[in-house]
């Protein structure tokens, strides 16, 4: 303990990395405006012996002061440098399997597209059935690679985003053009109903066409055939609005707290009926959430559900 004299409020944040102060401070305030109910952030610390290390920093206000600040911290340092380099470990292994998955998918991909288009002649009615079921799970297989690749880039950090001032109607009109396919294959009819051709913000293509994207495949793969998925983008005052509307099964409330989380699905066995990773959701919130956005659904079971997201907008 002498090492640490003197013992106050301070003695452990000194030896905290720089990089780490601000978002312990912030949920630090948390705790101390009643927010929350404990204080607890994964830092780096300077060891005695010159290294970083991870350590665990939790902490609970133990005594207050009559106006209500806070007096009297009890808390602890637990070091979980072992476990990050276990996490820095798995990462990698899944980055590096992903990778070396997707060049030979894509490849087996556009040689089952040549049989489906019939670029090699025609095939039996038994043969192509084969060929399409191979066709579509060789693209679910894609896309859970990519989607693994993508949450690896989110857990580290390495999510790159080239921010730029966008017409959100335009972006929205393209991701549905695009996707059109989803709306073919599940039997449903994508509309688009009313665009603010106005609406500008600041932000990233790529990702959010990706959100787009992820919202039209679900709405298309829970869609009950011959429905409508609506398109939406609204504004008011300084905040734009995308909304995609379906009519199929809705979302029971009871999932309302995982609906975002990672590798979830409402049902079990969406996964095999429907398709998809349980990881779309997620990512996008990621992304939305990187673009100081809002991502939410409302829902009601057999009537439909509305996912949608808001963005600032930029003057």
């Amino acid at each position: 303990m002498e090492e640490l004299e003197p013992i106050n409020f301070d003695a452990g944040r000194i030896y905290f990395h720089p990089d780490d102060l601000k978002r312990s401070a912030e949920l630090l305030e948390k705790h101390f405006s009643h927010e929350l109910d404990q204080y607890e952030a994964e830092v780096r610390m300077r060891h005695k012996n010159g290294d970083w290390i991870w350590v665990i920093d939790r902490g609970t206000v133990v005594e207050w002061t009559e106006d209500g600040k806070p007096l009297r911290m009890s808390g602890t340092h637990n070091d979980i440098s072992e476990r990050k380099k276990l996490d820095q470990m798995k990462s990698e292994f899944v980055s590096t399997v992903s990778h070396e998955l997707r060049t030979p998918l894509t490849s087996i991909k556009g040689s089952l597209a040549l049989l489906v288009d019939g670029a090699l002649g025609n095939l039996t009615d038994d043969v192509m059935e084969m060929v399409n079921m191979a066709y579509r799970n060789t693209n679910r297989l894609i896309i859970l690679v990519n989607d693994i690749l993508d949450m690896e880039k989110i857990l580290s950090g390495s999510m790159k985003y080239e921010f730029q001032k966008l017409n959100l109607a335009n972006l929205v009109e393209e991701a549905v053009e695009s996707n059109m396919g989803f709306a073919i294959e599940h039997s449903v009819e994508f509309v688009l109903a009313d665009l603010d051709s106005k609406v500008t913000v600041l932000g990233d293509s790529s990702r959010l066409t990706q959100v787009v994207t992820n919202l039209l495949s679900n709405a298309a793969k829970f869609s009950n055939k011959g429905e409508k998925v609506e398109i939406s983008v609204a504004h008011h005052n300084s905040v734009a609005k995308v909304t995609i509307s379906d009519h199929g099964r809705g979302i029971p409330e009871k999932f309302r707290e995982q609906i975002f989380g990672r590798f979830t699905q409402a049902d079990s066995s969406d996964s095999r009926e429907k398709g998809g990773t349980g990881l779309g959701l997620n990512i996008s919130k990621s992304i939305i959430d990187k673009h100081n956005g809002m991502i939410d659904f409302e829902s009601e079971v057999d009537v439909g559900s509305k996912f949608f997201f808001t963005l600032p907008v930029s003057g």
